[in-house]
């Protein structure tokens, strides 16, 4: 019989025996139980005894647009998880998707401008997603203030942007977008988008986690290829180490984006859309041809790159991110201060090519990138060819240092 709800009291209890069932750490268990406990202080807020999807789906309305990106996502993680113990289904088989409302007299424009991007603009779903998270989050603000498109001003948009987590290159892009869209289809009579054309968005001061030629060979001989699983892992990692392939095309490629007479990978990047064209190196084709031929799972899935355990299924990405910072772990390379997932593999491969002096427009075909724009971020991390840029100090006369006592007026 399925089970509809749960009891508040039985959740940490039946959480810990399911991930302990799975073989969890106990230092993941107990960041679940830390996780668990923000549930049960909003079910507590509420007077809620009883746990169900529904619950679940009010918690992450409620707790998401305060939360940073990645605890929002460790949320809906737990979230998808005690539905699946909600329903009785095993572990991994329900992942659902949440679907932000929009909020007061802006939602009808907002839902007309997401039926746009999907239709008309023909976005990815990602990309959809993200627009609809952002303008979720905006309407509802507006909606807070029980504001219509004639009471709309630019100090409310000020208000709006004004934290750090408004003010990325990302969320600016989308409220612009659709207040564009707005004025365009004649909801407003001033063009608001115009005035978020001189905010300065904020960016994170980071350069990109790379690893030495030597460290990522330490990653590719960590992993064990005798096995079926090794096979696999091996072809998925030099696909990312070889080749800079984003996890999420490493995870969708399909035996059609392979010329074998033309020894080419032929892809839609599924990020920007655009066709990439890259060459099937020696290795990785040998690679790929072992574990096709002696590992993978009888399966009519088009995709490559298959689960190793029944149901038989493509990878998500986020398997192939765990997948390639187990070897990493595995490999001894020191990833302290570095992030250590597929992501560092393609940045470590743009490096080492700079490095070599390949010049910018190449890199960029071989990343997929729509201009070398991108690709200058990685210039940041190529030292010796910043060397090469930096000036002589100029020397300095002694007086200086011994100016009105010495050493800097002390």
């Amino acid at each position: 019989m399925i089970q509809n709800t749960i009891k508040k009291s039985l959740l940490n209890e039946l959480l810990r025996k399911r991930d302990e069932a799975l073989g969890f750490s106990e230092r993941t268990i107990k960041k679940r139980s830390s996780r668990l406990s923000c549930l049960l202080k909003f079910m507590n807020s509420h007077s809620l005894g009883l746990y169900s999807p529904e619950v679940g789906q009010d918690f992450l309305e409620e707790y998401c647009p305060s939360s940073t990106q990645n605890a929002c996502m460790q949320f809906k993680c737990l979230v998808n998880i005690l539905d699946e113990i909600c329903g009785n289904m095993p572990p991994g088989t329900r992942r659902r998707l949440v679907e932000h409302k929009m909020y007061g007299c802006l939602a009808p424009a907002a839902e007309d401008y997401i039926r746009y991007l999907k239709e008309e603009q023909r976005l990815s779903e990602t990309t959809v997603r993200i627009h609809r998270y952002v303008i979720s989050h905006f309407t509802q603000k507006m909606a807070m203030e029980d504001l219509t498109w004639d009471g709309l001003r630019y100090s409310h948009l000020v208000d709006f942007i004004s934290s750090t987590k408004n003010s990325t290159p990302q969320v600016l892009g989308c409220i612009r977008k659709f207040l564009h869209y707005a004025y365009s289809c004649g909801c407003t009579n001033e063009d608001y988008s115009l005035h978020l054309l001189s905010v300065k968005p904020h960016r994170k001061e980071c350069l990109p986690s790379c690893y030495t030629p030597e460290e990522v060979a330490l990653v590719e001989k960590a992993i064990d290829r005798r096995s079926d699983i090794g096979k696999r892992d091996y072809a998925i990692v030099l696909l990312a180490t070889r080749l800079g392939l984003r996890s999420s095309d490493i995870r969708l490629l399909e035996f059609k984006d392979m010329d074998w007479d033309d020894n080419e990978i032929r892809i839609i990047q599924h990020k920007t859309g655009r066709e990439l064209v890259l060459p099937l190196l020696a290795d990785v084709g040998e690679a790929i041809i072992d574990y096709v031929r002696n590992a993978r799972p009888q399966s009519i899935q088009k995709q490559v790159f298959l689960t190793c355990s029944h149901p038989y299924k493509p990878c998500e990405s986020s398997t192939i991110s765990s997948i390639v910072k187990r070897y990493f772990m595995l490999s001894g390379v020191d990833c302290k201060g570095r992030h250590a997932g597929p992501h560092a593999l393609r940045h470590s491969l743009a490096t080492s090519m700079l490095g070599e002096g390949t010049s910018l427009p190449v890199v960029s075909s071989v990343l997929g990138h729509a201009s070398s724009e991108s690709t200058m971020y990685y210039l940041g991390v190529d030292v010796p060819s910043l060397l090469k840029c930096s000036l002589q100090v100029p020397p300095v006369a002694e007086g200086f240092y011994t100016q009105k006592g010495g050493i800097l007026y002390e």
